[in-house]
């Protein structure tokens, strides 16, 4: 399936993402094998955060006053750490940007809503054994999501999938309700596995007796680059991360 990548501008990426992930999105760098699946592309200030230990510079001697700020060498490389799984290429510098700002390409995976594909990205978990298994950050916080109503969305995955199967979700962007933390319930069949591509025909099949769902527990944050013909902005130049 060949899908154009996705730019997300800056300040687009941000407002759809939820506060937990934004730290590993400016430290998030590696590659990953697997080329079926669309690929989106957000902007990262290269400068160092709290997460990116691996990146801080150490202050070089100065003479001037005790508040200049710390310099670092022109020539100094900067170490990046793999943090997520999902990520297939990035860049600490980007020609196009006015400012210190790289770019990381995450690997985009397939769902539905409401009979729609979707396409999504996923880099938090709150469950460490989950998080370590799928390549994710593992923010624990994410699970109070539970106790705020209005604060989640679900997530369906298969243990069995039928061909073109991928988990399905319960809010796109431009809904009232939409968020990008989903709570993950797993979906096993009786029978055979059959296409669902909707919850209201998931839920059909769960009181048919032909399936069995399960609440995990687990909220992972999963923020949708695309739904059905709507998406985030495409800036295939990648020329403006702070755009509107």
């Amino acid at each position: 399936m060949s899908q154009p990548e996705y730019g997300l501008s800056r300040r687009k990426f941000l407002g759809l993402s939820a506060g937990a992930g934004l730290s590993l999105l400016l430290a998030a760098c590696g590659d990953d094998d697997d080329d079926d699946e669309p690929t989106a592309t957000t902007a990262a200030a290269a400068a160092p955060t709290a997460t990116e230990e691996p990146e801080e510079a150490e202050p070089t001697a100065t003479t001037e006053a005790d508040d200049a700020e710390p310099t670092m060498a022109d020539d100094e490389q900067t170490e990046v750490e793999v943090i997520v799984g999902d990520v297939v290429d990035y860049s600490l510098e980007a020609d196009g940007w006015d400012g210190p700002f790289g770019s990381v390409t995450f690997q985009m995976h397939h769902g539905h809503f409401d009979d729609q594909d979707v396409y999504f990205i996923r880099t938090d978990a709150s469950d460490r054994d989950f998080a370590e298994q799928e390549g994710l950050v593992f923010v624990p916080i994410l699970v109070n999501a539970l106790q705020a109503e209005g604060s989640f969305a679900n997530l369906y995955t298969f243990a069995q999938s039928a061909d073109g199967q991928g988990s399905i979700v319960t809010t796109i962007p431009g809904r009232d309700d939409y968020t990008p933390a989903f709570h993950i319930h797993t979906v096993a069949f009786s029978g055979d596995p059959e296409l669902i591509t909707s919850e209201a025909a998931l839920l059909e099949a769960q009181e048919a007796g032909t399936l069995t769902v399960e609440e995990t527990g687990i909220v992972v944050n999963y923020p949708l680059v695309r739904w059905g013909d709507e998406g985030l902005p495409v800036d295939p130049e990648l020329t403006a991360p702070l755009g509107a």
